[in-house]
């Protein structure tokens, strides 16, 4: 069975950048045999539903409540550089900590 890894990546004010990195770490890792949850993927399928169900807008609380949620189901957190300064990032390593998660860092 293949682990599930989470990847975690400051996102705020870095958008763009950490888009294209979150897609090349999700394909390193999937090359290594991991299942990997980006979390660029989590935002994309959430704005869909609450656009279905006519929510809007998304707030910050709303991507974290999404994302700490899939990293509950993985067996293995990534932590990207700059983890520490990113506010999502603290959580989800609060909860991969919690939750007694594989950490492994960048």
């Amino acid at each position: 069975m293949k682990k599930r890894l989470y990847i975690s990546i400051p996102i705020t004010g870095v958008e763009d950048k950490s888009r294209i990195k979150a897609a090349q770490l999700q394909k390193h890792f999937w090359a290594q045999g991991y299942e990997v949850i980006n979390p660029f993927e989590i935002g994309y399928y959430i704005e869909q539903l609450y656009e279905l169900c006519g929510i809007k807008p998304l707030t910050w609380a709303n991507y974290m409540d999404w994302c700490v949620w899939a990293l509950r189901s993985c067996d293995v957190v990534y932590f990207c550089v700059g983890w520490g300064s990113s506010k999502g990032c603290t959580v989800e390593m609060e909860e991969s900590i919690k939750f007694k998660k594989e950490i492994m860092y960048e």
